[in-house]
């Protein structure tokens, strides 16, 4: 549903596009550890948070899960969010180990003569 109307009318995405459910390439074969596959490439909208695309489409996978046959799982092949999350963990580090250095400056450097 697109919108709903005062009137109790209903635009639906079928009122104003055409929907079809299918692969943006038929070429593409995909194999994992020497299986046959099935490749599903979830990117990230512009203006998004791409650790909590990630996090959001883990657990939807997690609710999938559940109704995959007993031999069928799913792995995540590829989580760009690992550097993300790295490189936020650099900065923390960075950060802390400035402030200390300042701090040590400022409290244990050599004294300063009194005007």
């Amino acid at each position: 549903m697109v919108k709903a109307l005062p009137s109790g009318a209903v635009v639906r995405i079928k009122d104003v596009a055409r929907i079809d459910l299918g692969a943006q390439n038929y070429s593409v074969q995909a194999e994992f550890n020497g299986k046959s596959a099935a490749a599903v490439a979830i990117d990230q909208l512009p203006g998004s948070n791409v650790i909590d695309t990630m996090k959001a489409a883990k657990a939807l996978m997690e609710q999938a899960k559940q109704r995959f046959p007993d031999d069928i799982d799913y792995t995540v092949a590829l989580d760009s969010t690992a550097a993300v999350t790295a490189g936020f963990e650099e900065i923390l580090t960075t950060l802390w180990q400035a402030m200390v250095l300042v701090l040590l400056v400022v409290f244990a450097g050599p004294e300063r003569p009194t005007p």
